[in-house]
């Protein structure tokens, strides 16, 4: 689960789905902001906080209702910091990220990432659906700093 292609198929699907997101809020539109990206990979591949994800819910909402996956979070969140450096690094030299002219990541539309009728394993479909559904969350959710002081960590 710690490998940097599957920890990058991660970040283009939330990035992905970001933009998605952001294509359906005409009024709100906002780019997105990298320090975000450091926030999916502890959500997504702890087990028992991606079981508890649902886009359904709001993001703060979910944050109040399951301070158990937030008490630990900080913690995680700075163990993956070289994963998520080692994803990022890999999306931008497969090419199938990039940086915009307005210091954003972008990602480059890829049938074959976006697809996950591919794979079989099912915690893996798992983990790409959640980070979609943790994309649509901080959509919607306001700043960096916001979703940043939601989950009690500092960028």
């Amino acid at each position: 689960m710690l490998n940097p292609a599957f920890c990058a198929c991660l970040l283009y699907s939330f990035i992905d789905e970001y933009e998605t997101e952001n294509l359906n809020e005409t009024e709100n539109l906002k780019e997105l902001e990298l320090p975000l990206l450091y926030l999916v990979l502890p959500l997504v591949l702890h087990k028992e906080t991606r079981g508890t994800v649902n886009s359904r819910v709001h993001f703060l909402v979910w944050a109040k209702s399951h301070p158990e996956c937030i008490t630990s979070f900080a913690k995680r969140a700075s163990a993956f910091v070289d994963i998520t450096n080692e994803a990022i690094e890999f999306l931008l030299r497969s090419s199938s990220a990039f940086i915009s002219d307005t210091g954003t990541i972008k990602v480059r539309k890829n049938v074959a990432l976006r697809s996950i009728k591919k794979y079989t394993d099912r915690e893996i479909k798992d983990c790409i659906l959640k980070s979609r559904n943790i994309a649509r969350w901080f959509a919607r959710s306001g700043s960096a700093e916001t979703i940043y002081a939601i989950l009690g960590v500092r960028p």
